[in-house]
Protein backbone atom coordinates (compact mmCIF):
# COMPACT_ATOMS: atom_id res chain seq x y z
CA UNK A 1 0.00 0.00 0.00
CA UNK A 2 1.32 3.58 -0.92
CA UNK A 3 1.27 6.76 1.07
CA UNK A 4 -2.09 7.99 1.75
CA UNK A 5 -2.97 11.44 0.16
CA UNK A 6 -5.79 13.08 1.41
CA UNK A 7 -8.04 16.09 0.50
CA UNK A 8 -9.92 18.73 2.84
CA UNK A 9 -13.75 18.40 1.36
CA UNK A 10 -17.14 19.31 2.46
CA UNK A 11 -15.62 20.35 6.03
CA UNK A 12 -13.96 16.61 5.93
CA UNK A 13 -11.11 14.64 4.70
CA UNK A 14 -11.32 12.72 1.22
CA UNK A 15 -8.73 10.30 1.57
CA UNK A 16 -7.36 8.63 -1.83
CA UNK A 17 -5.74 5.62 -1.03
CA UNK A 18 -3.52 3.33 -3.47
CA UNK A 19 -4.68 -0.21 -2.79
CA UNK A 20 -4.22 -3.74 -4.03
CA UNK A 21 -6.14 -4.69 -7.17
CA UNK A 22 -9.87 -5.51 -6.15
CA UNK A 23 -11.06 -6.61 -9.50
CA UNK A 24 -14.64 -6.53 -10.24
CA UNK A 25 -15.78 -9.46 -11.37
CA UNK A 26 -18.98 -8.17 -13.38
CA UNK A 27 -21.41 -5.58 -13.71
CA UNK A 28 -23.87 -4.15 -10.91
CA UNK A 29 -26.94 -3.13 -12.01
CA UNK A 30 -27.47 0.19 -9.15
CA UNK A 31 -27.01 -0.16 -6.05
CA UNK A 32 -28.34 -3.37 -4.29
CA UNK A 33 -29.55 -3.58 -0.82
CA UNK A 34 -28.52 -5.14 2.14
CA UNK A 35 -30.49 -6.22 5.32
CA UNK A 36 -27.87 -5.99 8.16
CA UNK A 37 -28.76 -3.12 10.38
CA UNK A 38 -26.68 -0.01 10.24
CA UNK A 39 -23.24 0.64 11.30
CA UNK A 40 -21.90 3.61 13.46
CA UNK A 41 -21.21 6.74 11.37
CA UNK A 42 -17.51 7.15 10.70
CA UNK A 43 -16.08 11.12 10.47
CA UNK A 44 -15.59 12.27 6.84
CA UNK A 45 -15.70 11.46 3.82
CA UNK A 46 -13.53 9.27 2.07
CA UNK A 47 -12.64 7.38 -1.21
CA UNK A 48 -9.90 4.06 -1.52
CA UNK A 49 -9.07 4.24 -5.33
CA UNK A 50 -8.06 0.92 -6.87
CA UNK A 51 -5.51 1.84 -10.27
CA UNK A 52 -6.44 -1.36 -11.61
CA UNK A 53 -8.85 -2.05 -14.46
CA UNK A 54 -11.79 -2.97 -12.83
CA UNK A 55 -13.79 -3.87 -15.28
CA UNK A 56 -11.50 -4.62 -18.06
CA UNK A 57 -12.93 -7.57 -18.99
CA UNK A 58 -16.08 -5.63 -20.15
CA UNK A 59 -14.17 -2.70 -21.70
CA UNK A 60 -16.78 -1.44 -24.43
CA UNK A 61 -19.72 -2.83 -22.57
CA UNK A 62 -21.68 -0.15 -20.93
CA UNK A 63 -22.40 -0.57 -17.20
CA UNK A 64 -25.68 -0.66 -16.05
CA UNK A 65 -26.27 3.38 -14.91
CA UNK A 66 -28.71 5.61 -15.11
CA UNK A 67 -30.51 3.70 -17.94
CA UNK A 68 -31.32 0.19 -15.69
CA UNK A 69 -34.06 1.73 -13.79
CA UNK A 70 -36.84 2.53 -15.75
CA UNK A 71 -39.32 1.95 -12.74
CA UNK A 72 -37.10 4.60 -10.51
CA UNK A 73 -38.58 8.13 -10.28
CA UNK A 74 -36.60 11.12 -11.96
CA UNK A 75 -34.92 13.73 -9.71
CA UNK A 76 -33.99 15.74 -12.55
CA UNK A 77 -30.91 14.75 -13.06
CA UNK A 78 -29.06 14.82 -16.72
CA UNK A 79 -28.82 11.73 -18.48
CA UNK A 80 -25.31 10.34 -19.05
CA UNK A 81 -26.25 7.14 -20.50
CA UNK A 82 -24.55 8.42 -24.33
CA UNK A 83 -21.74 9.77 -22.65
CA UNK A 84 -20.93 6.70 -20.84
CA UNK A 85 -21.24 4.56 -23.98
CA UNK A 86 -18.55 6.58 -25.80
CA UNK A 87 -16.00 6.13 -23.09
CA UNK A 88 -16.36 2.70 -23.18
CA UNK A 89 -16.13 2.98 -26.88
CA UNK A 90 -12.77 5.43 -26.49
CA UNK A 91 -11.26 2.98 -23.80
CA UNK A 92 -11.99 -0.14 -26.33
CA UNK A 93 -10.55 1.72 -28.88
CA UNK A 94 -7.41 2.41 -27.19
CA UNK A 95 -6.87 -1.92 -27.00
CA UNK A 96 -8.13 -2.46 -24.18
CA UNK A 97 -10.18 -5.16 -25.03
CA UNK A 98 -11.78 -8.09 -23.19
CA UNK A 99 -10.56 -11.31 -23.46
CA UNK A 100 -12.28 -14.53 -25.53
CA UNK A 101 -12.43 -16.88 -22.49
CA UNK A 102 -10.41 -19.70 -23.55
CA UNK A 103 -8.61 -18.08 -25.75
CA UNK A 104 -5.14 -18.84 -23.95
CA UNK A 105 -5.46 -22.51 -24.69
CA UNK A 106 -8.22 -23.10 -27.96
CA UNK A 107 -9.03 -26.55 -28.70
CA UNK A 108 -8.38 -28.67 -31.75
CA UNK A 109 -10.89 -29.72 -34.48
CA UNK A 110 -10.92 -32.36 -32.19
CA UNK A 111 -11.84 -30.92 -29.08
CA UNK A 112 -9.24 -32.52 -26.79
CA UNK A 113 -6.22 -31.03 -27.57
CA UNK A 114 -4.77 -27.46 -27.35
CA UNK A 115 -3.25 -25.58 -30.43
CA UNK A 116 0.00 -23.55 -31.23
CA UNK A 117 -0.15 -21.51 -28.75
CA UNK A 118 1.19 -18.91 -31.00
CA UNK A 119 -2.45 -19.11 -32.41
CA UNK A 120 -3.94 -17.71 -29.39
CA UNK A 121 -5.62 -14.03 -29.17
CA UNK A 122 -3.29 -11.60 -27.16
CA UNK A 123 -4.01 -10.53 -23.45
CA UNK A 124 -5.88 -7.31 -23.47
CA UNK A 125 -3.92 -4.96 -22.21
CA UNK A 126 -4.68 -2.79 -19.40
CA UNK A 127 -5.17 1.23 -19.30
CA UNK A 128 -2.21 2.77 -17.82
CA UNK A 129 -2.15 4.11 -14.36
CA UNK A 130 -2.99 7.24 -13.91
CA UNK A 131 -0.82 9.83 -11.24
CA UNK A 132 -1.31 10.25 -7.83
CA UNK A 133 -2.33 14.24 -8.82
CA UNK A 134 -4.37 13.41 -11.47
CA UNK A 135 -6.38 10.82 -9.45
CA UNK A 136 -6.57 13.52 -6.50
CA UNK A 137 -7.67 16.05 -9.22
CA UNK A 138 -9.99 13.51 -10.51
CA UNK A 139 -11.31 12.43 -7.21
CA UNK A 140 -11.70 16.37 -6.38
CA UNK A 141 -13.85 17.76 -9.08
CA UNK A 142 -16.00 15.11 -8.30
CA UNK A 143 -17.26 15.88 -4.86
CA UNK A 144 -16.88 19.44 -6.26
CA UNK A 145 -19.80 18.86 -8.30
CA UNK A 146 -21.74 16.08 -5.93
CA UNK A 147 -21.56 17.77 -2.71
CA UNK A 148 -24.82 20.46 -3.70
CA UNK A 149 -26.17 17.82 -5.57
CA UNK A 150 -26.44 15.50 -2.48
CA UNK A 151 -27.20 18.12 0.09
CA UNK A 152 -30.42 18.59 -2.06
CA UNK A 153 -31.04 14.99 -1.75
CA UNK A 154 -30.53 15.19 1.80
CA UNK A 155 -32.70 18.33 2.11
CA UNK A 156 -35.37 16.38 -0.04
CA UNK A 157 -35.84 13.17 0.80
CA UNK A 158 -33.82 11.81 3.95
CA UNK A 159 -35.91 11.38 6.94
CA UNK A 160 -35.13 14.48 9.24
CA UNK A 161 -32.41 14.24 11.49
CA UNK A 162 -30.47 10.78 9.36
CA UNK A 163 -26.94 10.65 10.72
CA UNK A 164 -24.54 7.98 9.06
CA UNK A 165 -22.23 6.76 5.62
CA UNK A 166 -23.12 6.23 2.50
CA UNK A 167 -20.83 3.83 1.15
CA UNK A 168 -20.91 3.22 -2.37
CA UNK A 169 -18.34 1.59 -5.09
CA UNK A 170 -18.19 2.48 -9.00
CA UNK A 171 -15.83 2.37 -11.32
CA UNK A 172 -14.56 5.90 -12.70
CA UNK A 173 -14.42 5.80 -16.43
CA UNK A 174 -12.50 8.19 -18.22
CA UNK A 175 -10.98 9.42 -21.96
CA UNK A 176 -9.19 12.76 -22.28
CA UNK A 177 -11.08 13.37 -25.82
CA UNK A 178 -14.77 12.36 -24.20
CA UNK A 179 -14.75 12.93 -20.56
CA UNK A 180 -15.13 11.20 -17.15
CA UNK A 181 -18.38 9.38 -15.70
CA UNK A 182 -18.94 7.17 -12.75
CA UNK A 183 -20.08 3.80 -14.04
CA UNK A 184 -22.44 1.38 -12.25
CA UNK A 185 -23.02 2.26 -8.97
CA UNK A 186 -22.97 -0.55 -5.83
CA UNK A 187 -23.55 -0.46 -2.38
CA UNK A 188 -20.84 -1.39 0.36
CA UNK A 189 -21.40 -3.57 3.09
CA UNK A 190 -20.43 -1.11 5.55
CA UNK A 191 -22.58 1.34 4.64
CA UNK A 192 -24.63 2.46 7.99
CA UNK A 193 -27.48 4.53 5.32
CA UNK A 194 -29.42 1.33 3.48
CA UNK A 195 -32.09 1.67 0.43
CA UNK A 196 -34.12 -0.73 2.47
CA UNK A 197 -34.49 2.19 4.92
CA UNK A 198 -34.10 5.38 2.71
CA UNK A 199 -35.00 4.19 -0.62
CA UNK A 200 -36.13 7.86 -2.56
CA UNK A 201 -32.92 9.27 -0.53
CA UNK A 202 -30.20 6.82 -1.76
CA UNK A 203 -31.71 6.29 -5.56
CA UNK A 204 -31.40 9.90 -5.41
CA UNK A 205 -27.66 10.26 -4.53
CA UNK A 206 -27.30 6.99 -7.24
CA UNK A 207 -28.60 9.62 -9.60
CA UNK A 208 -26.71 12.26 -8.56
CA UNK A 209 -23.31 10.54 -8.94
CA UNK A 210 -24.26 8.88 -12.29
CA UNK A 211 -25.08 12.64 -13.83
CA UNK A 212 -22.06 13.89 -12.47
CA UNK A 213 -19.38 14.88 -15.90
CA UNK A 214 -15.74 15.12 -14.59
CA UNK A 215 -13.61 17.69 -16.93
CA UNK A 216 -9.36 17.84 -16.48
CA UNK A 217 -8.83 14.28 -16.91
CA UNK A 218 -5.69 13.29 -19.07
CA UNK A 219 -5.25 9.88 -20.84
CA UNK A 220 -7.93 7.02 -20.52
CA UNK A 221 -8.83 4.41 -17.82
CA UNK A 222 -10.25 3.14 -14.91
CA UNK A 223 -10.30 3.45 -11.39
CA UNK A 224 -12.31 1.89 -8.89
CA UNK A 225 -13.67 3.79 -6.08
CA UNK A 226 -14.93 3.36 -2.81
CA UNK A 227 -16.62 6.21 -1.58
CA UNK A 228 -17.42 6.79 2.00
CA UNK A 229 -20.08 9.54 2.37
CA UNK A 230 -21.05 11.58 6.00
CA UNK A 231 -24.16 12.49 6.22
CA UNK A 232 -25.36 15.42 7.55
CA UNK A 233 -22.79 17.08 4.84
CA UNK A 234 -20.15 19.70 6.40
CA UNK A 235 -19.61 22.85 4.54
CA UNK A 236 -18.05 22.43 0.77
CA UNK A 237 -14.90 23.37 0.89
CA UNK A 238 -11.80 23.81 -1.75
CA UNK A 239 -9.71 20.72 -1.51
CA UNK A 240 -6.07 20.68 -0.65
CA UNK A 241 -3.46 18.93 0.26
CA UNK A 242 -2.59 17.54 4.54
Amino acid sequence: MTPTKTLALAGSTVAALLVAAAILTGPTAGIPERSDPPQSPSPGHSAEVDPAPAAAGHAGEPQAGDEAHPGKPSFHRPDRTKLRRLIHQAIAAHGVTPATPGSAEPASATGTDPVDSSLALPAPQAPPVPSKELQKQMIGNFFEQANPLMQDCYDSFARPGLQGVLAVGSDLIYDDQVGGVLDAIELQDHSSIVSEQEPEFVECIRQSMLSIEMDHVEGFGKLWLTLNIDFPLSEVATPADR
